[in-house]
C-alpha cells in the first residue's frame, strides 16, 4: 500500500470464520519479507443460561426499596471469551430508568444498591455479556418490590408426649 508502514483494511465478508492476513513488503532494494496473522471472526453473541433477581427470601419478590441482588450462570460463547457482564433496571427489557448499564466485570452476581424502587411495581433487569468481539447476549429477570409487612397468624399450641421423659 504504497510507503505506509500501516493499512487499514475492509474485509470484504463479514462471515464467521477463522482467517489469515498475509502481508508482504518489498523495499527498494527488492529485499522482501512476509508476515502472517491469524484471526477469527465471531459470528455469534454469547448466550447466558438464566438471570435470577431475589430479595432476602431469595425469590423474585424484593421488600428493599433500594436495593436488589441477581445471579446467573456463565455465558457460554465458543468461538470468543465474554469479556464483561453489564445489568441495568427499568420497567422493561433494555430500560434503564432506574439504572443505566453497569459494568460487574465478570462476576456472575451482584448486589445493586442506591436505587430508587416503588412499593408494588414490576421492573426487569437485563443482563448484557459482552464478548472481545464487541457482541453482545442478553437475558432478562422481572421482580415485584413488595414492602408490605405480613399479617400476624395464629399459633396453636397443642401438648403431646413422644413416649418418654419431657423435654
Amino acid at each position: 500500500v504504497g510507503r505506509r508502514t500501516y493499512a487499514a483494511v475492509e474485509p470484504r465478508h463479514r462471515e464467521a470464520g477463522e482467517y489469515r492476513v498475509l502481508v508482504r513488503a518489498t523495499d527498494a532494494a527488492g529485499n522482501r519479507v512476509q508476515s502472517a496473522l491469524d484471526l477469527v471472526v465471531d459470528g455469534s453473541e454469547p448466550e447466558i443460561p438464566r438471570v435470577a433477581v431475589y430479595g432476602a427470601a431469595r425469590s423474585n419478590t424484593v421488600a428493599s426499596l433500594t436495593e436488589v441482588r441477581a445471579e446467573w450462570g456463565a455465558a457460554n460463547d465458543t468461538e470468543c471469551a465474554v469479556v464483561d457482564y453489564m445489568v441495568a433496571v427499568g420497567h422493561g427489557p433494555d430500560s434503564v430508568t432506574v439504572l443505566p448499564y453497569t459494568s460487574v466485570g465478570l462476576a456472575t452476581r451482584a448486589r445493586l444498591g442506591n436505587l430508587t424502587l416503588r412499593h408494588g411495581t414490576r421492573y426487569v433487569l437485563t443482563l448484557v455479556a459482552l464478548n472481545g468481539a464487541g457482541l453482545s447476549g442478553r437475558a432478562t429477570a422481572t421482580f415485584l418490590v413488595d414492602t408490605t409487612a405480613p399479617l400476624p397468624g395464629v399459633v396453636y399450641l397443642q401438648s403431646y408426649t413422644t413416649g418418654g421423659a419431657c423435654q
